[in-house]
């Protein structure tokens, strides 16, 4: 009965489960007169009773060169090995089996003990190992139908159903001649092979099922009926009870002209619930058999992993009566990794998925069957890394399931922001529902903006290729896409107080906040900064083939911060520096200038993408420089605002964009030349003077222009300079530069060359907005001429050498140059050689 009882203080109450019929068997002598009436040769008499279907032998095909399978006989019981003798007689009077003299191949056979009443003989059943044998076949492309999709095929209005198995099908498929060899097996010091299809052979379901097929194309099916074939299972499902006893009398007449066997035991004839391919049909839908529900309630704990996959693979036939299967499997589908520790740790949480899955089970809803002349609805809900849906149809003023749906989305989906999450939530759900809805009107309920992102969906959150992919799904014409307010997650269902609209998120601006984690990223200039910088990192090969990194972080004119990296990788480079540059700017609104498309996409999607799924490619493998990107997430939330701009690298230089980024260019290559790896931070040239200085700095100045001479200190006074509000000595000018005394110009100007190695006129560069004097250009001449690294590294000027040209030749195409170019590809012709004489110049 199923029933629960349940003691509580205010009573006990008692609960009847779901009623759980079977189908009913029909025995020969209770079949009705229309069965009685069919000729007594249709029906199996005993366990190897076959037919002989009417089609032409089957011949084998073998690959090129296969070598002939010879296995000896595995050594079995004498009991075992008289049980085989009797039903290789037995087969051999049925035409199935035929005994020979020797054979050329050979496959053992061995006894398999059926499952009987104890007090009963032991029964055994015939098995031969052909394993060997079908790694030599040419295997033909398996027609395999759908379960999902064939049951959609039965009427919504079917009502009686019958159902017709066959006896030993496979035995009735003719062997041709010359390919019953290959079947050979030897028993009792006899040798015997199969003059038809034997079970185990991997073509032989593919076999019959086409012949079947091509026998039921010959029958006439009248209205209101349908027939249903999957391998060798039939069934007729019918408007009414007459329909169904009409139908399936014709056709057992029909099975029989073809020679077929029918197992009247196993014929489940005009029934009003049947079981067919492990679900038990009726009009109201389609259910879990109880066999199968019991025997998935006596399993155990699984032990191994084996076990695991087991429990796993007969649950997951059933997934469509179980919500959210894929979230309540996932830590049993963890034990199935390959890295997975012996014994199994089975913790809290994968007794829980145990448990829950089998509870699932035993409280699996009725499926409707679909109804396609009414539309579908389709609600659709991601949590935790999985796609849920569930498909629903009206039926009376309710909607009623058609099928549970779930999967796990792919590394890349996982790591999308939530709205993008459920945009590839639905997609999934579509397809996997495609079986089912064949087309006809679908309306998917999903309580996000889908339309809307797929519109206004930047490319660095998807690529064109997956930003496709969801489009032809979910754009198709049938489907018609709405936003549903809430989602239980329980039933997948609205909630019956559904919000109003104007509650509803906006998808676009979430997912613009989830991708910059909270942090106040710009990609476009701040106005009014408290600074600007340039980035940029390099990293190329020395002429003793070492390879050096560098990183450099400038304003436009001086150096902020510039070392040597142990990474051999400008990518590594350009995030070091991205990642100072956001340190130094703690508490600031900066500008942050980069020519690395990789920084620059790692710091606005990336990296925030990369960090959602562990830090692992789409393919499962570990990204590079992960514990960089790390640090520079972590920085950017650093300054109080920041705007980290794209520049174009290697450009003609016409702004202050372009002079900067390559000024931060040639620093990186300098540090990355120099031997030493060290720290280089500016003094006063790093200072913004309108913003105010700090006090060191100002002290700084007044002692470097308190070392001016009197002559030097005359002429500031009296024409080329004045003292400020701070009491530094600044020229005449708008510029307002600091005065530099003639004694300081050499340290100021070889401090300024440095470790980065500059030329004389990055130093007047550097030097220009800052300091004012008329000797810098030359003293920086004079430094850069006599810096010992700069003439090892630096290319001088050469010595002219005049033109060279060849000797006048001494004969017709002495000299030859081959070369080719590259073409549009015709046919499969893609470049074109060219071969030039140099003393004609003609082309041949």
């Amino acid at each position: 009965m199923h029933a629960t009882i349940y003691c509580s203080p205010s009573g006990v109450y008692l609960t009847l489960g779901q009623k759980m019929t079977s189908p009913m068997y029909l025995s020969k002598d209770q079949f009705p007169p229309e069965l009685l009436s069919l000729p007594e040769t249709l029906w199996a008499t005993g366990p190897n009773d076959v037919g002989c279907l009417e089609i032409p032998p089957y011949v084998v095909t073998l690959k090129p060169n296969a070598e002939m399978p010879r296995i000896p006989q595995y050594r079995i019981s004498t009991e075992g090995e008289k049980a085989l003798l009797e039903i290789v007689h037995d087969l051999i009077q049925k035409g199935v089996v035929e005994e020979t003299r020797g054979n050329t191949c050979n496959s053992p056979v061995l006894p398999v003990l059926k499952r009987t009443d104890p007090s009963q003989p032991p029964v055994y059943r015939f098995v031969i190992d052909l394993r060997e044998v079908n790694k030599i076949v040419v295997p033909q492309f398996p027609v395999v139908p759908d379960i999902t999709a064939l049951l959609t095929m039965i009427p919504s209005t079917a009502t009686w159903f019958s159902v017709i198995d066959f006896k030993n099908a496979f035995f009735s498929i003719p062997i041709a001649e010359e390919s019953r060899d290959i079947f050979g097996f030897s028993l009792g010091g006899r040798s015997f092979r199969f003059k038809r299809a034997p079970q185990g052979y991997c073509e032989s379901p593919s076999v019959y099922s086409q012949a079947l097929k091509c026998h039921l194309d010959a029958f006439s099916l009248p209205s209101g009926a349908a027939l249903i074939q999957y391998m060798d299972d039939l069934l007729v499902a019918a408007d009414s009870e007459e329909i169904c006893k009409n139908v399936t009398v014709a056709l057992l007449r029909h099975l029989f002209d073809l020679n077929h066997k029918v197992s009247p035991s196993k014929l489940q004839y005009v029934c009003r619930e049947v079981t067919y391919l492990g679900h038990l049909l009726s009009k109201e839908g389609r259910r879990l058999t109880p066999e199968r529900i019991q025997a998935i309630a006596q399993m155990s704990v699984p032990s191994t992993q084996r076990e695991v996959r087991a429990f796993l693979g007969i649950t997951s036939y059933c997934r469509q009566w179980i919500p959210s299967f894929s979230l309540l499997a996932k830590p049993l589908l963890a034990l199935t990794l390959k890295d997975t520790p012996q014994p199994l740790p089975w913790t809290d949480e994968c007794q829980k998925s145990f448990t829950d899955l089998r509870i699932a089970l035993c409280s699996a809803p009725v499926l409707g069957t679909p109804d396609y002349s009414k539309p579908f609805t389709l609600y659709v809900h991601e949590r935790e890394g999985s796609a849920l849906s569930v498909l629903m149809q009206r039926f009376g003023d309710q909607q009623r399931p058609c099928a549970y749906f779930s999967a796990t989305l792919d590394p890349v989906a996982k790591a999308l922001p939530s709205c993008l999450k459920a945009t590839a939530a639905a997609a999934i759900s579509i397809r996997q529902s495609a079986g089912v809805v064949l087309d006809n009107t679908l309306i998917v309920m999903v309580p996000h903006a889908v339309d809307t992102l797929l519109n206004r969906t930047k490319t660095q959150h998807l690529t064109s290729a997956r930003l496709s992919g969801y489009e032809l799904t979910l754009l198709a014409s049938h489907i018609h896409i709405k936003r549903c307010n809430t989602l239980n997650p329980a039933t997948l269902l609205p909630l019956p107080e559904e919000r109003d609209v104007s509650e509803q998120h906006d998808c676009f601006l979430r997912t613009e906040e989830e991708t910059k984690g909270g942090i106040d990223l710009k990609d476009t200039p701040l106005v009014n900064p408290d600074g600007t910088l340039w980035v940029d990192g390099s990293c190329f090969k020395l002429p003793n083939g070492d390879t050096v990194s560098a990183y450099a972080i400038t304003t436009l004119h001086t150096i902020v911060e510039t070392a040597r990296i142990r990474h051999n990788s400008a990518q590594a480079a350009e995030l070091i520096a991205l990642t100072r540059a956001c340190v130094l700017s703690e508490g600031k609104r900066v500008n942050v200038y980069t020519d690395s498309q990789y920084a620059f996409g790692v710091a606005f999607n990336f990296g925030r993408l990369w960090k959602e799924r562990g830090f692992f490619t789409s393919h499962g493998t570990k990204i590079q420089h992960g514990q960089l990107v790390t640090e520079l997430l972590e920085s950017l939330t650093m300054p109080t605002q920041i705007a980290i701009v794209k520049c174009s690298a290697h450009k003609k230089i016409v702004d202050d964009v372009g002079r900067g980024n390559a000024f931060a260019d040639e620093v990186a290559k300098k540090t990355a030349r120099d031997n030493t790896s060290r720290m280089y931070v500016a003094g006063p040239a790093n200072c913004v003077r309108e913003k105010g200085m700090c006090e060191d700095t100002v002290e700084s100045v007044k002692s470097i222009q308190g070392e001016a001479t009197e002559n030097e200190l005359r002429k500031w006074k009296e024409s080329t300079g004045m003292l400020d509000e701070m009491g530094c000595w600044v020229e005449l000018s708008e510029h307002q530069r600091w005065l530099l005394p003639d004694a300081y110009v050499l340290p100021v100007v070889t401090m300024a060359h440095g470790p980065a190695h500059l030329s004389a006129k990055g130093i007047c560069k550097l030097l220009a907005p800052v300091w004012q004097n008329e000797g810098i250009p030359k003293c920086a001449n004079n430094v850069v001429k006599h810096c010992i690294v700069c003439l090892m590294y630096n290319p001088g000027k050469g010595t002219p050498t005049p033109a060279g040209h060849f000797a006048p030749p001494t004969y017709p195409f002495e000299v030859l140059q081959i070369d080719y170019i590259h073409m549009e590809r015709c046919n499969n012709l893609k470049y074109v050689l060219v071969v030039v004489w140099f003393a004609a110049h003609c082309l041949e």
